[in-house]
């Protein structure tokens, strides 16, 4: 091979870039051509061939290796993953502050127009603007530490952008090893957030 990481082949090409991606090592076969692979653990290992035919589906079984091995180095893409949910965890804080605002003032307005209408509708009325009430100072504290520009995006945005994040750090751990503890503990923790948006989505959609 002119490159060895490099493969004719456009399955084998995607093993060779998953191998060195997660720190598997890599020398030529100095018998049969091609390159032998090995896990940063020294444990799995597997080689491949540039001449080699209609082996797609071996190239995604060593993928299958790659994908499962404890011992790569998978720290860099699990530290994507986590910049991408805390900012879909402050977007979606963001945006569900900015709806429960949103909401709080709209069952405000909707309160002071039942006041105006008759009297026997005062007791209801009260109660309706007095939890209204709470809600928007819960809003407004929650929006307090939440940066000027944020707020000024408004909630459909913030939720989008929010989803887009989220998704990005679905696909990025459906490469990763399922048994790690911390690829488990960022899978809940991203379902967790996409409930949220999804939550959010529908509420704002009302």
């Amino acid at each position: 091979m002119s490159d060895e990481w490099s493969h004719h082949n456009p399955e084998w090409q995607e093993t060779l870039d998953m191998a060195r991606k997660y720190g598997w090592s890599s020398k030529k076969n100095s018998d049969h051509g091609g390159m032998h692979l090995m896990c940063p653990g020294k444990v799995h290992e597997f080689s491949v061939y540039m001449t080699a035919r209609s082996t797609e589906n071996v190239a995604r079984s060593k993928r299958h290796t790659i994908r499962n091995c404890e011992h790569q180095n998978i720290a860099e893409p699990l530290d994507q993953v986590e910049i991408h949910l805390d900012k879909a965890q402050k977007l979606i804080r963001s945006a569900e502050a900015l709806t429960d605002r949103a909401e709080a003032e709209n069952s405000m307005a909707y309160a002071l127009e039942m006041l105006g209408l008759a009297e026997e509708n005062l007791t209801h009325a009260e109660e309706v603007f007095d939890a209204a009430a709470d809600k928007l100072e819960q809003a407004e504290e929650a929006l307090s530490s939440v940066p000027p520009n944020d707020v000024t995006e408004g909630a459909s945005k913030l939720a989008g952008e929010a989803s887009s994040h989220v998704r990005t750090a679905r696909l990025t751990l459906r490469d990763l090893p399922p048994g790690h503890e911390r690829v488990i503990a960022l899978r809940e923790r991203t379902e967790e957030l996409r409930q949220r948006v999804t939550a959010l989505q529908r509420r704002l959609s009302k």
